[in-house]
């Protein structure tokens, strides 16, 4: 899936101090995800248990178990992107900070400083050139 492989282009953007490549790959990244939490509200139901484990589909569409097993994707992670995706401005700090920090470009220790100050001040100094 597309999506997943998001994160890996986010890291590698960071290493290579790409700023641009990392904000588009987070945009998308946040999209796509906004999207997919989209899909499963609208599609998504838990089902009812009629007896020993039976799952039976609501006017919605596909059960959470189908859902999962189909997009490989857990009820859980889509309730996390959820959470994120409720202040997006957050979210995609948090996203920067961990690229960031994968990088080697931001300490561990600094937990409170975003990582969109150090993409600023590296990104003015890339575009500057020597």
């Amino acid at each position: 899936m597309v999506m997943l492989c998001r994160q890996e282009l986010i890291e590698l953007a960071a290493k290579m101090m790409e700023w641009a490549a990392l904000s588009e790959a987070v945009e998308i990244m946040i999209r796509q995800q906004g999207e997919f939490c989209q899909w499963w509200t609208d599609h998504v139901t838990p089902g009812f248990r009629l007896g020993s484990n039976q799952w039976v589909s609501q006017e919605r569409g596909i059960t959470m178990p189908q859902a999962e097993a189909d997009t490989g994707i857990t009820n859980q992670q889509v309730s996390r992107w959820n959470q994120g995706l409720a202040d997006e401005a957050a979210y995609r700090d948090k996203i920067y900070l961990a690229a960031c920090r994968k990088a080697g470009i931001e300490p561990a220790e600094n937990h409170r400083s975003g990582c969109a100050a150090v993409i600023g001040e590296r990104s003015s100094a890339w575009s500057a050139g020597p």
